[in-house]
């Protein structure tokens, strides 16, 4: 049953499942299996929202120039370096809207990492996931789904994004899944916030979430 729940999930998003396009996956979560959706799925359930002009994340190498600050006059630059050298040391996600708003979230390594440690059924248990199988992917989308924090989404795409990591049970009669679990790992709250991090689009609003709509 959690199997058809995911696929249904995936169908009802219109995301792929475990497919080299990276939008949506299905795994084992004990004897059951959830669905997560990836990096690249979260990124095309944002564009369809027609919220955004742009809205993408990417990592930062040693030997890239990097540079930000959040504050009264936020900025962030990043220049990649021709050969990328060691391991990513950071993850950003930007975002720019239709309307000209934009706002950006910085990630260290060692903070997706304590993140995923944390929050993660599939780390703690050492079960296998995309976190093991594709950790940059997953530390941008753990990124790009803090910064999406603060900007503005529709009640659509909040509910789209709270089907992330969802164990089905069942399903309803008018199609709905049923679930029992849901992973804290993809709870929107995002209690782990920098204090720094404040919004920069004036237009940008955490009412979804405090309301419950992206939990």
């Amino acid at each position: 049953m959690s199997i058809l729940a995911a696929v249904l999930i995936s169908s009802q998003l219109g995301l792929e499942i475990n497919t080299p396009l990276g939008q949506a996956y299905i795994i084992p979560y004990g004897k059951q299996a959830q669905f997560q959706i990836g990096y690249k799925g979260l990124l095309d359930l944002a564009y369809r929202s027609g919220e955004y002009q742009v809205i993408y994340a990417m990592e930062v190498y040693e030997n890239d120039e990097f540079d930000y600050e959040y504050g009264l006059d936020p900025f962030i630059k990043h220049k990649p370096h021709r050969q990328p050298k060691g391991e990513p040391i950071y993850y950003y996600a930007v975002y720019r809207t239709k309307n000209g708003g934009s706002n950006f979230r910085v990630w260290s390594r060692e903070k997706v990492q304590d993140h995923a440690k944390k929050y993660s059924q599939a780390v703690k248990k050492g079960w296998t996931s995309p976190w093991k199988t594709d950790f940059d992917s997953m530390a941008k989308k753990t990124v790009l789904k803090d910064l999406m924090k603060y900007a503005p989404m529709s009640i659509e795409l909040a509910q789209q994004i709270s089907n992330d990591s969802m164990v089905g049970t069942g399903i309803a009669p008018d199609g709905q899944v049923e679930t029992d679990y849901i992973d804290i790992d993809v709870v929107t709250r995002y209690e782990e916030t920098d204090e720094q991090g404040q919004a920069n689009d004036t237009n940008a609003s955490s009412e979804l979430f405090d309301n419950g709509a992206g939990a």
